[in-house]
């Protein structure tokens, strides 16, 4: 049943196909949508490790907790405003990427070990990224059908320390 709270976010035909998609978990589910979603960063494993990226990252006033999709993941759970700004980030001690990413390339790295991997929809290289700091000694190719997405990727590389083609 379309509730109340939802009159004003959701047109009629959208509403129909969430609660056809959705049934009874619709309002949950939109409520849900209603809210910022979490901000996740992955510890730069090239340049240091879980602990200190936790630890430098409290020092500059975010707060963080482990996620469990990934041993690199942490989610924030305060100071999330500061992030651009602290040192751990700009460092390259940790990069914005979600848990689900990274937990893709915990599985890549518990299967092989590479010399070259393509990400051939890089994006922004958030996998590329992480792939980099897993791989070490790999060749690392970022691509994408659209190359503007990639622009901001040879500054967080660098910052990273990574050497992304």
């Amino acid at each position: 049943m379309r509730g109340n709270l939802f009159c004003w976010t959701l047109s009629d035909w959208l509403w129909a196909r969430a609660d056809k998609s959705l049934g009874d978990q619709t309002q949950a589910v939109l409520e849900r949508l209603r809210h910022r979603a979490n901000v996740y960063l992955r510890a730069n494993l090239g340049k240091t490790t879980v602990a200190d990226a936790v630890e430098r990252l409290a020092s500059d006033g975010i707060e963080t907790e482990a996620h469990p999709l990934s041993p690199t993941a942490l989610k924030v759970t305060s100071g999330e405003t500061k992030l651009r700004a602290s040192s751990a980030y700009n460092d390259g001690l940790v990069e914005l990427q979600d848990a689900a990413s990274q937990a893709v390339i915990d599985r890549l790295a518990a299967h092989t070990n590479p010399t070259s991997v393509l990400d051939a929809c890089a994006g922004g290289g958030g996998k590329s990224l992480g792939l980099a700091a897993r791989f070490r000694d790999a060749r690392i190719v970022a691509h994408d059908a659209n190359p503007a997405r990639m622009n901001d990727l040879p500054a967080r590389a660098a910052r990273a320390g990574a050497r992304i083609d």
